[in-house]
């Protein structure tokens, strides 16, 4: 969520630059509640096939396509923002494990954190770990390509804060509280993990 978050800013960051004066620290955060918003569905796992979120229609595109056609029909430049904010969430998340991007029933994406012989047996990966999510967070942060790309948008938020927008500022603790979450549960199961194999 944390790079959903910075993305969220970078937007937030665009719209104060295009309408300057229809942007309040409100319209700037509720661009970046745009932006991810679509991870609130993980409270929603157990009705998902496996558990997995990005299963249910909220990591489609046509939720964001729908508040996108209503942006420009009112027509509202915010309403389109955040629209745009929302519909980055569900492509990026393809990048990484992928979503059921269509509602086909099927994840789609390059999913670069898995070979493609692992497509169909992720949930077997998944319990040969003593910590099922262990599976997950340990590929992700072990990733070069996807710190790369963390790195990538952090920078580009904070440049965009500062150089840009130094009055929202604040909003950089949001992402680093998620960001202090996501770091926590990772240094907790890799800490489980080493305790359980040693």
């Amino acid at each position: 969520m944390s790079t959903h978050f910075a993305i969220g800013v970078i937007f937030g960051v665009i719209f104060s630059q295009i309408y300057p004066t229809a942007t309040t620290w409100w319209s700037f955060g509720i661009i970046i509640l745009g932006a991810i918003i679509a991870d609130s569905d993980y409270i929603f796992s157990k009705f998902a096939p496996d558990h997995n979120h990005r299963m249910l229609p909220t990591h489609s595109i046509y939720f964001p396509l729908l508040l996108l056609i209503i942006g420009v029909l009112i027509p509202n430049p915010l309403v389109v923002t955040v629209a745009l904010a929302y519909l980055s969430h569900p492509l990026i998340d393809l990048l990484d494990w992928g979503t059921n991007c269509f509602l086909t029933g099927k994840i789609v994406g390059p999913r670069i954190l898995l070979d493609k012989t692992e497509y169909l047996i992720v949930p077997q990966l998944m319990h040969q770990e003593k910590y099922p999510k262990w599976f997950f967070v340990k590929r992700y942060y072990h990733s070069k390509i996807v710190l790369g790309l963390e790195i990538l948008v952090f920078i580009s938020m904070v440049m965009g804060i500062w150089l840009l927008t130094p009055q929202y500022w604040y909003f950089l603790f949001g992402y680093f509280f998620v960001l202090g979450l996501h770091l926590f549960e990772y240094f907790t199961l890799q800490k489980l993990t080493r305790t359980h194999t040693s």
